[in-house]
């Protein structure tokens, strides 16, 4: 719905206006997602901002929402005390702006007061970027001079697939829009150990020195594994579970994998049902 509202605004050359919340505080943005208390911080890139995993909601500050920004900063209703209560904390400014083709930058708006476009709001998984940050003294669109510092951010986020956004996936295939990952420093991190490092090879990997003691006391090496699950086949009397390979003593590993491919093809063979749910091409072991 919101994907749908965001697209529909887009086409009519709707601008929403500057739209307003608390960074800290009661209901603030801080408290629905912890990653916004440290959006001033610069990461090793030089980025400030953060991608939230949550729907953020933000106010225009103009008639009749405008008793929402004070002098001491932003004043968020609350249902224990059915009136706004000031919360004395730097102000976040949200600035729209047209599609570009890293996505959508606008907030979608919906109604508030007395059913009037007074809020403005971002899907989860939403991109925001710190601009500019204003010390305290600014002149909020209700006329009142701030006294809390203003923190100026634009949003990006994709819309999804024409068949997710209108429902046509299955319920359990979800939108690439809803994925996340923790930040953005663990994305590099996890991208890094990808691309970074030479790739290891299963042979590589089994020729480390590693060993370990089962529950019973026995040792194993890594490099004895390999060597056991790719060479010939050796009885064994003093393994954990009892005596190993009893009937396997001598074979190899392509040894099991004829064995299995023969009983596949009798099993095929006496049965036209089973040669019918799979091609002959896929049923075997290679």
């Amino acid at each position: 719905v919101m994907f749908r509202q965001a697209k529909a605004q887009v086409e009519a050359g709707l601008a929403p206006p500057p739209l307003f919340r608390h960074l800290l505080g009661k209901f603030s943005l801080a408290e629905a997602d912890g990653a916004w208390a440290s959006i001033e911080e610069a990461d090793a890139a030089g980025f400030r901002g953060l991608t939230s995993s949550v729907l953020v909601r933000a106010r225009r500050a103009v008639a009749p929402d405008e008793d929402c920004l004070r002098e001491g900063g932003f004043a968020q209703f609350c249902h224990s005390s059915r009136q706004l209560e000031l919360q004395p904390s730097p102000v976040v400014c949200f600035i729209s702006s047209g599609a570009s083709d890293q996505g959508m930058h606008s907030a979608i708006i919906t109604e508030g007061c007395d059913g009037e476009p007074t809020y403005g709001a971002f899907p989860p998984n939403t991109l925001y970027r710190l601009v500019e940050v204003k010390p305290a003294g600014w002149t909020a669109p209700n006329g009142v001079v701030v006294n809390q510092s203003l923190l100026i951010v634009r949003a990006t986020y994709r819309q999804p697939s024409t068949s997710l956004a209108e429902g046509g996936a299955g319920k359990l295939v979800g939108s690439s829009a809803t994925l996340q990952y923790g930040s953005r420093a663990a994305y590099i991190k996890g991208l890094s150990d990808v691309v970074d490092r030479p790739v290891l090879s299963m042979v590589r990997e089994f020729t480390r020195e590693m060993s370990w003691t089962d529950w019973k006391g026995v040792s194993y090496t890594l490099r004895g594994e390999w060597e056991y699950v790719t060479g010939p086949a050796v009885c064994r009397d003093d393994c954990t579970p009892g005596r190993r390979d009893a009937l396997n003593d001598g074979k190899l590993p392509a040894t099991f994998v004829e064995e299995v491919n023969a009983f596949i093809r009798q099993r095929r063979e006496e049965s036209s049902e089973i040669r019918q749910r799979l091609a002959g091409q896929f049923a075997y072991l290679s």
